[in-house]
């Protein structure tokens, strides 16, 4: 997941009213910091801020390998300093998974190399524990530009289906443009895979065509001349 780098450890905060909640539901929220009063002020910092959410907390590896398991997150923010799991590790843990949830560190210092291996590894933004003013709009942005990219996913899904379609309706296409074979007594045709069916049948299954059924004037009259012969005067040209 490209993030676009916007650091919170040395920029200054950015209102919330200029930026767009993009998640109406309760967000969820895996939250790993093992200090207790550190996770209570993030919690709180959240709640100030307007947001719907519900956090889970966790100290360990153990827990919070589980609960990124059982209970996928729609955001996830990490502490970096804690001695028992690496902050990158949880990065990548996280990136492996679930690459378009938002991955914000909220730590008590990082220097510039670990700021630009952040970025570099998929974190959408890092916020100092002394600077939780910045916690809200970090996470907003970071909604945003997830939910942004969640709508490029889904065009060039549908835009995948389309070419998808217009190369089969091309396949059947060419098909129909080669040389068939075609019975010479009741005129069925045999398909690519060495199947005989009528004329109908391949046709339909090839363009998506349906047959409404009649009787040309030369069978009617090869079929029903007896009667008609009195009224028709004669058989059609």
């Amino acid at each position: 997941m490209t993030a676009t780098m916007v650091c919170n450890v040395c920029a200054p905060s950015e209102p919330a009213s200029r930026i767009g909640f993009p998640m109406s539901k309760n967000l969820q929220i895996l939250l790993l910091e093992d200090v207790a009063n550190d996770a209570e002020l993030i919690t709180e910092e959240l709640r100030r801020g307007g947001l719907d959410f519900s956090a889970n907390r966790v100290e360990a590896s153990d827990e919070f390998l589980f609960q990124l398991k059982e209970h996928p997150p729609d955001l996830v923010l990490s502490d970096h300093g804690i001695p028992s799991f690496d902050g990158f590790t949880v990065l990548s843990l996280v990136r492996d998974r679930y690459p378009e949830v938002p991955f914000i560190f909220v730590t008590g210092h990082m220097n510039h190399e670990e700021i630009v291996k952040a970025f570099e590894q998929g974190a959408n933004d890092c916020v100092l524990k002394g600077h939780l003013g910045h916690l809200v709009p970090a996470v907003r942005r970071a909604l945003r530009q997830a939910a942004e990219q969640r709508k490029r996913k889904q065009r060039e899904i549908e835009q995948e289906q389309i070419i998808q379609q217009l190369r089969d309706e091309l396949g059947r296409l060419r098909t129909l443009n080669s040389i068939l074979s075609i019975c010479a007594s009741c005129k069925k045709i045999r398909d690519t895979g060495g199947k005989w069916v009528s004329l109908q049948d391949y046709i339909g299954a090839h363009l998506n065509i349906s047959f409404s059924h009649g009787v040309c004037p030369s069978c009617a009259y090869e079929l029903y001349g007896k009667f008609l012969d009195g009224k028709s005067g004669g058989a059609p040209g």
